[in-house]
C-alpha cells in the first residue's frame, strides 16, 4: 500500500530544517521517513560530515542478522586462531560515529537485527552490547558502552516503520519527514531528467547516467520507470525539442 506522504506540511525548507535537527545535540538517536529517493541519506552523511564524525552507512534487508551489525569470528592464520571481526554497528557505538540504518523497514528480527536495534538505540546511561569475547577479568562475555559521539540515524519509506514494536518506535522518538526531492539532488545537464524528481533523486542521477553513457531516452526511461516508460518518455522528448509536452 502507497503511503500518504500528503497529510505531512509540504514545507520548502524541509532538508534544512532536517539539517539543523540531525546537528542537534539532541539527535543521538533519530528516524527519517520519507519517499524513496527524497534525500534521507545524503542528509545524514552530510551531517556527520558537518559534525566531524566519521558515517558507517548499512542497507537493512530481511537478511540482515545482529551479527552482520555487531560482528563475527572469523577464522586467521593457520594455527587455528579466530578473530572477532567488529561491525559497522560496533564501531560507531564504540569508537563513537553515526550509525546510519537505510530502509530499517526491510529488516526482521528473525536473525536477530531488531533485537539489537533496541540496544543501539537506548538512552545514553543504559545502552550496552554484550559481545561474545573473553574479557579482561576472565569472563566469557565482554560489555561494551557507547560512546559520547554515537549517533544512530535510521531510514525508512514508511511513515510507522515501528507499529508492530512499541519499545522501539518509543526509542525513535525523534522523527523527521523528508519528503520532497532537494533540488541540486536532480542533474540539471542532461535534458529531461527533472521529470524523474517525484520519483525521488536516484532515479533521476540512473537516468542521467544512461543518457550519458549512450542510451536512448526512451530506453533509459525504460530501465528507471518501466511500468510507465511510455508517457515519461514523450514528456522527456518534448523537454529535449522543447515543445509543449502532451497533455
Amino acid at each position: 500500500m502507497a503511503e500518504n506522504w500528503e497529510k505531512y506540511e509540504d514545507r520548502t525548507d524541509e532538508h534544512e530544517f532536517a539539517s539543523r535537527m540531525l546537528a542537534s545535540p539532541a539527535a543521538r538517536v533519530c528516524l527519517l521517513v520519507g519517499p524513496a529517493g527524497s534525500g534521507k541519506s545524503h542528509l545524514a552523511r552530510a551531517a556527520a560530515d558537518s559534525l566531524g564524525l566519521r558515517s558507517y552507512v548499512v542497507p537493512m534487508t530481511s537478511d540482515t542478522s545482529a551479527a552482520d551489525l555487531v560482528g563475527f569470528f572469523m577464522p586467521k592464520g593457520e594455527a587455528g586462531r579466530w578473530e572477532f571481526y567488529r561491525g559497522a554497528a560496533l564501531m560507531a557505538f564504540t569508537d563513537g560515529g553515526v550509525l546510519i540504518l537505510d530502509d530499517v523497514d526491510r529488516a526482521t528480527d528473525e536473525l536477530g537485527a531488531l533485537a539489537i536495534l533496541h540496544h543501539l538505540a537506548d538512552e545514553p546511561a543504559t545502552a550496552r552490547l554484550t559481545l561474545p569475547i573473553p574479557s579482561a577479568d576472565g569472563g566469557e562475555v565482554t560489555t561494551v558502552t557507547a560512546h559520547p559521539n554515537f549517533r544512530l540515524v535510521a531510514t525508512s519509506n514508511l511513515i510507522d516503520p515501528f507499529k508492530t514494536d512499541p519499545a522501539l518506535a518509543d526509542r525513535f522518538a525523534m522523527r523527521i519527514p523528508v519528503i520532497n526531492v532537494r533540488a541540486d539532488l536532480i542533474p540539471t545537464d542532461v535534458a529531461g531528467a527533472a521529470v524523474f524528481g517525484n520519483r525521488g533523486g536516484r532515479a533521476a542521477r540512473a537516468f542521467a547516467q544512461l543518457v550519458a553513457a549512450g542510451s536512448t531516452v526512451a530506453d533509459a526511461v525504460r530501465a528507471v520507470a518501466p511500468d510507465d516508460y511510455a508517457a515519461l518518455a514523450e514528456v522527456i522528448e518534448a523537454a529535449e525539442a522543447n515543445l509543449p509536452a502532451p497533455s
